[in-house]
């Protein structure tokens, strides 16, 4: 077998356990130039014909991987986790309740008019009206009602710190408007 082939079966075994999105941990780079420095992390972003793994290194750099010349590995769950956690804050939601919110901005902007949610919000403004022997005599619960029970949730979420992006251009301090 040449050395063409062998690194194309090299890069197809590689293709199925480190797919694209992969995070690894550079040990060393075996580049005399420019490598990356040791202990950067970065994520797979494909795996070319001959196994070179093309990469998005946390330090903005894109230069690849080569498995044979260089070491790395996996990062594993724990370090996953820990990950996701360092891009999470915890707030106070009040009532001695905990949450754990992203550092950036939700984005909400594909949400359109929420309209699952708003379902969700006739659904429990139902529920209160059965709860309190009130009955809706004609119609049905309005849009502006179950609008005012959504916006204000997220209202309570943004007090405690939440940040949303519901139209991707929204600037700091500005309210935003929902169901736009």
């Amino acid at each position: 077998m040449n050395e063409f082939t062998r690194r194309e079966k090299l890069a197809e075994q590689y293709r199925i356990s480190h797919p694209p999105g992969t995070r690894v941990l550079l040990l060393n780079m075996d580049d005399p130039h420019h490598p990356v420095p040791s202990g950067t992390r970065g994520t797979i972003d494909h795996i070319d014909d001959q196994c070179n793994l093309h990469m998005h290194w946390d330090n903005g750099r894109t230069l690849a991987l080569d498995p044979e010349a260089d070491s790395f590995r996996k990062l594993t769950a724990e370090e996953l986790e820990q990950e996701q956690m360092a891009k999470r804050r915890v707030v106070d939601f009040g009532d001695e309740c905990i949450i754990s919110v992203p550092i950036e901005p939700i984005d909400c902007s594909e949400l359109g008019y929420f309209d699952e949610l708003e379902y969700d919000c006739w659904d429990l403004v139902k529920k209160y009206c059965e709860k309190f022997g009130i009955e809706i005599k004609s119609g049905d619960i309005s849009f502006d009602i179950a609008k005012g029970v959504q916006d204000n949730i997220i209202e309570k979420f943004m007090e405690a710190g939440v940040k949303f992006d519901f139209n991707n251009d929204i600037t700091e301090g500005e309210a935003p408007v929902l169901g736009m």
